[in-house]
């Protein structure tokens, strides 16, 4: 089963085209390609962080970066990705500088999930892909920090962030993680 699932870009940063924000939350439900889901804490695994590929909605031809950290919370996936120089990889910047695309969404291989009341619970799964996307399946994930070009920031509104244009940290950048290898099986996509 292939599952998209998409949530909020917390950052994105032109000048070291950096892309960073929740790529999956835990024990929310979401609007999936396959209807309602939830993920379990720890269910999704990552076995090479360097081969997450990010790409434009879903679409395996349309390759903008790779990942370059994980970090895996009680709460989410946050990511970090690089950005190509090509001309997608910096139109995909533009866009998340002027609001235009504001989500992530996690393509991931369920190995093991259960129905439950009006939902699927997955409970064991394999990242294979993160995308860029337009709209993110949860209400609340918002872009909260661009930088438009080098020497220049594009803030997008955000009550608790001021920034000035020397700033070049991308917020909630975070390290890698190690998660534990999961037996591969059919392919499962979870996005809106």
């Amino acid at each position: 089963m292939k599952l998209t699932f998409s949530s909020a870009i917390e950052a994105a940063d032109t000048e070291r085209r950096i892309i960073a924000g929740v790529v999956v939350p835990f024990n929310e439900i979401g609007n999936t390609s396959v209807g309602p889901v939830m993920f379990e804490r720890g269910s999704i695994a990552i076995h090479d962080t360097a081969k997450v590929k990010l790409l434009l909605q879903h679409q395996p031809n349309a390759i903008l970066g790779r990942a370059q950290s994980f970090k895996t919370t009680d709460q989410a996936i946050y990511g970090s990705f690089k950005i190509s120089a090509s001309t997608a990889g910096q139109d995909a910047l533009t866009m998340c500088s002027e609001d235009l695309i504001s989500g992530l969404s996690v393509g991931v291989d369920v190995q093991k999930s259960e129905p439950k009341d009006g939902y699927l619970l997955v409970t064991a799964a394999r990242m294979f892909e993160v995308s860029l996307v337009e709209t993110p399946a949860f209400e609340n994930a918002q872009v909260t920090r661009v930088a438009a070009s080098q020497g220049e920031t594009a803030d997008v509104p955000n009550p608790t962030t001021t920034e000035t244009e020397s700033e070049a940290i991308v917020e909630n950048e975070t390290p890698a993680a190690v998660t534990p290898e999961v037996e591969t099986a059919p392919v499962v996509e979870a996005s809106r």
